[in-house]
C-alpha cells in the first residue's frame, strides 16, 4: 500500500479551491450501514491509497476492503465511483458503503484525512454542485427541506422543487420580464418604423399576464410557509372538560411522553406538542380553562409561535 499524499491533477475544470474532500454523509449513530462520501480532483488518488484492488468502472459497486496508511485494515466496504461530471458535485465523486455505527466510518474518514483529502464544511458538497451547473440554488435548497421535512405535504413539495418545479416558474417569469422589456425598448427605440408604433394594447396585455402569474406565486407564500413550519391550533375550554385528554388522544404528545404532558397541564397551566397530521405539521397546545388563559398564552403561546413560525421565513410553493 502507498502513503503517499494527494496532489490534485493539474487542469482541474471543476469549480472550487482545487482540494478533495470527505465526509460521512449519514446520521451518526448505531445501525447497519453508513456512507462516506470524498468529492474532488484527487479522488482517485485516495481511492487507490486507501482502497485494496480498488474499482476500475465507474458506476459498478464493488466490495473492496479499506486499509489505512500504514496498511492495517480499516473495514470491508462497497465502493463506487462516479467520474466528473456525471455525478452529484460534478466533480470525481466516490462514495463507500461502510458499516454501520461509531467506530467504522469513523475509521475510514480518519483515513482518508490522514491520506490528504480534507474535511468537508456542512453543505459543501451541495456548494460545490451548485457551483459547477448540477443544481441551481432553489434546487439546492429543496435538499435542505426534504431532509427537515416533517409531513408528507412538506415532503412532496421539497421533491417537486427538487425536480424544478419552482425553477421552472421562476424560468418563466423571467421569460415574460425579458419579452415586456423587448416591446418597451422597440417602442422607445422604433417608433416610426414600418410597421408603425408598438401598440399599447399589446404591451399593457403583457405587463398584465406578467403582474397576474407574479401573483399566483407569491399568493402560494402563505401555503408554503404552512407546509413547512406547520398550523397553530389551541385546544381551549372551560376548566376540566378534557382538554388534556384530547391533547393525549389525538397524538400530539408522544406516547413515551404523555403523562408527564398531562402533568404538565394540570401543574404550569399550558402543554405544548408538536406534531404532523396529515398533510401539515401542526404546533398544538392546551391550557389549564380560559379563566388562566393570560398564563397560558405567556407559557404556550409563546412556545407555539417558535414552534410554528420557526425562522419566520416565507417561502413560495410551485405546486
Amino acid at each position: 500500500m502507498s502513503s503517499r499524499r494527494i496532489i490534485p491533477p493539474a487542469g482541474a475544470e471543476v469549480v472550487g479551491d482545487g482540494s478533495t474532500i470527505v465526509a460521512i454523509a449519514t446520521a451518526m449513530g448505531r445501525g447497519a450501514l453508513a456512507t462516506v462520501r470524498a468529492s474532488g480532483p484527487g479522488v482517485r488518488t485516495l481511492m487507490r491509497v486507501l482502497l485494496e484492488s480498488p474499482p476500475t468502472i465507474v458506476r459498478r459497486a464493488t466490495r473492496c476492503v479499506v486499509r489505512d496508511v500504514s496498511g492495517a485494515a480499516i473495514d470491508e466496504v462497497v465502493v463506487t465511483l462516479y467520474a466528473a461530471p456525471h455525478s452529484f458535485t460534478g466533480e470525481d465523486l466516490l462514495e463507500l458503503s461502510t458499516h454501520g455505527g461509531l467506530m467504522a466510518p469513523t475509521a475510514v474518514l480518519a483515513a482518508a484525512i490522514r491520506a490528504g483529502a480534507r474535511q468537508a464544511e456542512p453543505g459543501e458538497f451541495t456548494r460545490r454542485a451548485v457551483l459547477n451547473g448540477k443544481l441551481d440554488l432553489l434546487q439546492a435548497e429543496a435538499i435542505g427541506d426534504l431532509i427537515d421535512a416533517r409531513s408528507s405535504a412538506a415532503h412532496r413539495l421539497a421533491l417537486r422543487q427538487l425536480d424544478g418545479g419552482l425553477t421552472r416558474r421562476v424560468s418563466l417569469l423571467r421569460d415574460r420580464i425579458l419579452e415586456l422589456e423587448a416591446l418597451l425598448a422597440y417602442d422607445i427605440d422604433f417608433p416610426e418604423e414600418d410597421d408603425g408604433p408598438m401598440p399599447r394594447a399589446r404591451i399593457a396585455d403583457t405587463a398584465d399576464t406578467l403582474f397576474d402569474a407574479l401573483g399566483m406565486l407569491l399568493a402560494t407564500t402563505e401555503q408554503g410557509t404552512l407546509v413547512h413550519h406547520g398550523a397553530l391550533v389551541v385546544l381551549a375550554g372551560a376548566p376540566n372538560v378534557g382538554k388534556s385528554s384530547l391533547f393525549n388522544a389525538l397524538g400530539l404528545a408522544p406516547a413515551s411522553r404523555g403523562y408527564s404532558r398531562i402533568a404538565r397541564v394540570r401543574r404550569r397551566g399550558g402543554a405544548a406538542g408538536d406534531r404532523s397530521l396529515e398533510p401539515l405539521p401542526r404546533a398544538s397546545c392546551a391550557g389549564a380553562g380560559v379563566r388562566r388563559q393570560c398564563a397560558v398564552r405567556r407559557r404556550c403561546g409563546g412556545d407555539g409561535r417558535r414552534t410554528h413560525n420557526g425562522a419566520g421565513s416565507h417561502r413560495g410553493h410551485q405546486g
